[in-house]
């Protein structure tokens, strides 16, 4: 009963996760450690701060396939829009052909009609001929320059999904940014936690001059500590100097610390 009730309040954001470790590991509960409920409620409490922070990195990782997909769309959309139609185009080439054509009928007007010269001619046709070479030379820098500004445009206007998208992508980073904080958080609890009970022990068996390691109750707290690292060893290496470097300090018992010491030791 106690077990559904936690995870119900847990499930409901009642309670949060650090506070049903503390809770674990307070006074009220220090009879009932050596109890499987006790640890039930402790695994089920991590197991669903993890699943959390995996929903957020999932849901993140989906975002960010959509908005690739969107961005890739845009640029093939906006890459078609910019290519210029295929209308015929006259050619100066072409002009030069005409007007030497109308040269042509003029020159076969009546013969009343006064003819111009062959070197007038010759002439003319120099001159225009430079004309359209300098026609020329414009309209293909024309023609250059407008293409190199059509494609120096940036990238394409933004289209309400995809802004959506991203309103949407920044809210779950951020979700996922808070999830780790307090899995980090309840995993500094947990282990904190251990730390304590175990050395609060050890001090008592010191004052009455008892051996702690051959009593049970050592025993079974050790094996509860080394299965939490053993179980959740992915997440836990994530904070791994974070643990490190605040509580698997030089200066707590060595039976508490060979345990930390052997888990960093499966991927050094």
């Amino acid at each position: 009963m106690m077990v559904v009730l936690v995870d119900k309040l847990v499930k409901t954001q009642i309670v949060e996760c650090s506070a049903v470790a503390n809770w674990i590991f307070s006074s009220e509960l220090g009879s009932e450690l050596t109890n499987f409920y006790v640890w039930e409620i402790l695994s089920s409490t991590i197991e669903k701060m993890n699943r959390q922070v995996e929903k957020y990195h999932n849901e993140l990782l989906d975002l960010r396939r959509q908005l690739n997909i969107s961005a890739t769309v845009q640029a093939a959309t906006h890459t078609s829009d910019i290519i210029p139609s295929n209308e015929p185009i006259i050619t100066s080439h072409e002009e030069k052909i005409s007007d030497e054509n109308k040269m042509d009928e003029n020159d076969n007007t009546p013969v009343n009609e006064e003819k111009p010269t062959i070197t007038n001619l010759k002439r003319r046709r120099e001159s225009d001929d430079d004309d359209d070479d300098d026609d020329d030379e414009n309209n293909d820098e024309k023609q250059s320059t407008e293409k190199i500004q059509s494609m120096q445009i940036s990238q394409p206007p933004m289209d309400e999904a995809t802004a959506k998208l991203h309103e949407k992508y920044e809210i779950v980073e951020e979700r996922l940014s808070h999830a780790r904080e307090q899995q980090k958080k309840l995993y500094l609890i947990v282990f904190q936690r251990f730390i304590m009970t175990l050395s609060d022990f050890l001090n008592e068996c010191e004052s009455k001059n008892v051996d702690p390691v051959s009593t049970p109750w050592l025993k079974w707290i050790i094996e509860r500590l080394q299965e939490i690292f053993l179980l959740y060893h992915e997440q836990v290496f994530q904070y791994v100097s974070t643990f490190e470097s605040l509580i698997f300090t030089s200066d707590i018992d060595f039976c508490i610390l060979e345990v930390f010491q052997q888990f960093c030791a499966l991927r050094a």
